[in-house]
């Protein structure tokens, strides 16, 4: 929710440059947008809200005698901040301030939410920044005229910087090996990001003053070896998804649930069904595949039985709605269900829709990716293989990067001090990078396009914290993902309670052969990876050998080149 925009050492006349780089985030807050200049300092704040919850206390930026305050997302134990502190909290950035006021910058480590913070100590004269542990809402950084500006986005840094500048070439090659660019990069030279549960202090310049990282997993992984609840399971499921709807402003009856024929999903819809607290469901349908590529039938079926009024959204390839995911993620993702998630934001939209709840999270947490499911000391490749665009040998092929100076930058990203345990290094992963800047990520800057809020149960910190805490082979007594089929299968729709896994993706190799594959064939070539500064080894012709997988990630790479820096393909 919301859009945030920070800077120091600003002039008067030139706070109009910076508020026109926050108009770069309209998209994010259609309920209100609001300044603050503080001459002392140079200080612009601006703040694009999505009010969530009823009442002008959220109002932002937030000033009191000391602090200036600006947060994007969601503070969940906000109740718990007041009792502990023993004083009324009106707000969620109150709550931050008081924690701030009795705890300095290190109080921020209390907070339970998906959130990204940015606090000026007006005493100290220090900036404070602060990721959520679990990375759900981004804060990304440049630099301008020798001062540090953040935003939520990487738009208004381009816009304040007055240049596209290049793609980040390194970002680029994590891209093929691991589908996201590892800890601060972004796709953009001279544009970082912070890392999940980082927090830096900053002086008022810009020089760090204290940085460190809150690791919400690392004291409860692998608690539980020898045995594990499924009802305990399921009440912590329970308990995670009402929590997430306790606090929604009333007046905000229609909240849908991404529903698919997954267990993560349908789990939640029967939660909320048996509760009929004004949730619905919504789903996406690709006209012209076959019904056992389709999700949307059984979808609508468990919809049914859990008494949730269902939405079908249909989805067609085109390259204007390609174009336009590109152009909101700022990544070359791989994703092919984006455009799904796109269409469907933008028919919530204008239903007025301005939240909805997904049921992303589960197959990391609960080892539902066939990446986790190898043997527990398989090698990073083995891992790395499955993730990537593309293998070690191929990804060198299509970068110019030498194979041996890959493969060390893949057993440096995987391998542990447990060279035992391996799988925890690659769950470490999937938590550190894929969730926050790969599946938050998408989901994100994409229900956010058009202003709506996408919640995510499963990553709730005590969800997070309980699979954590139990060993693989418990996870896995009874193949994948089978510790939460028990907490889960007994009340699920009859529909979907048996099935095999299927992935939520659009059909991508049908697109690719059929209506994209002239604008496929102009993007997918040495020229283009050429142009965002790869060196690729293969011909023209050897592209076509690639997997499904690699080509349509090679063809969103040269069309996210094509949208950000009109780089136009040449064959």
């Amino acid at each position: 929710m919301c859009g945030l925009y920070f800077t120091t050492g600003v002039a008067k006349r030139t706070r109009r440059d910076h508020s026109r780089a926050l108009t770069k985030m309209a998209h994010r807050g259609p309920d209100a947008r609001n300044e603050t200049y503080l001459e002392d300092g140079g200080i612009f704040a601006g703040h694009y809200r999505l009010s969530l919850m009823a009442g002008p206390e959220g109002q932002q930026p937030y000033v009191d005698n000391r602090f200036l305050i600006l947060l994007v997302g969601e503070i969940y134990n906000v109740a718990d901040i007041a009792a502990k502190l023993d004083q009324p909290v009106a707000s969620e950035v109150e709550a931050i301030a008081r924690l701030l006021t009795h705890y300095g910058a290190r109080g921020l480590d209390q907070l339970d939410g998906m959130y990204a913070i940015v606090a000026y100590d007006r005493q100290k004269r220090h900036v404070i920044v602060h990721r959520d542990p679990m990375g759900l809402k981004q804060l990304h950084v440049t630099t301008h005229r020798g001062r540090p500006v953040f935003a939520s986005e990487i738009a208004p840094l381009l816009d304040i910087r007055a240049t596209r500048g290049m793609p980040e070439r390194d970002a680029l090659i994590e891209n093929f090996l691991f589908r996201v660019p590892l800890g601060r990069k972004t796709f953009y030279q001279g544009i970082t990001r912070l890392r999940p549960g980082e927090t830096v202090v900053l002086d008022q310049v810009g020089n760090q003053v204290d940085t460190w990282i809150t690791d919400i997993g690392a004291r409860c992984f692998g608690q539980r070896q020898d045995q594990a609840d499924p009802k305990e399971l399921w009440d912590v499921l329970q308990n995670a998804a009402l929590s997430t709807v306790a606090h929604r402003d009333r007046g905000i009856a229609d909240v849908p649930l991404l529903l698919s024929s997954g267990m993560d999903s349908n789990a939640l819809g029967t939660i909320y069904g048996s509760r009929g607290i004004g949730i619905s469901a919504v789903t996406a349908s690709y006209p012209g595949i076959s019904t056992a590529q389709d999700e949307s039938s059984l979808a609508t079926l468990a919809a049914r039985h859990y008494g949730l009024p269902m939405r079908i959204v249909p989805v067609t390839a085109s390259a204007e709605m390609l174009g336009g995911a590109l152009s909101h993620l700022e990544a070359p993702t791989y994703s092919s269900s984006a455009t799904a998630i796109l269409a469907i934001a933008q028919q919530l939209a204008d239903q007025g829709v301005k939240m909805v709840i997904v049921g992303d999270g589960s197959d990391e947490l609960f080892f539902g990716y066939s990446q986790l499911m190898q043997p527990p000391d398989a090698p990073p490749d083995v891992y790395q293989s499955r993730i990537g665009l593309a293998d070690i040998a191929t990804s060198a092929a299509l970068t110019g990067e030498p194979e041996a100076a890959l493969r060390d930058r893949v057993m440096g990203a995987l391998s542990g001090p447990d060279k035992t345990e391996t799988w925890r290094q690659y769950q470490a992963f999937e938590l550190r990078y894929r969730i926050p800047d790969y599946q938050a990520h998408r989901l994100d800057r994409l229900f956010m396009a058009h202003g709506i809020e996408a919640r995510v149960p499963f990553l709730r910190r005590d969800v997070v914290q309980w699979a954590l805490s139990v060993g693989r082979d418990l996870h896995l007594a009874a193949g994948r993902k089978s510790l939460l089929g028990l907490a889960v299968r007994p009340h699920v729709a009859p529909c979907v309670r048996d099935l095999a896994k299927k992935r939520f993706v659009a059909p991508v190799a049908k697109w690719r052969q059929g209506k994209l594959a002239a604008d496929v064939s102009r993007h997918v070539s040495p020229r283009a990876l050429m142009q965002i500064g790869l060196d690729p080894k293969l011909h023209k012709d050897d592209f076509a050998k690639l997997s499904d997988r690699c080509i349509w990630g090679i063809y969103m790479m040269a069309r996210w080149a094509e949208v950000t820096w009109d780089m136009e393909p040449s064959l």
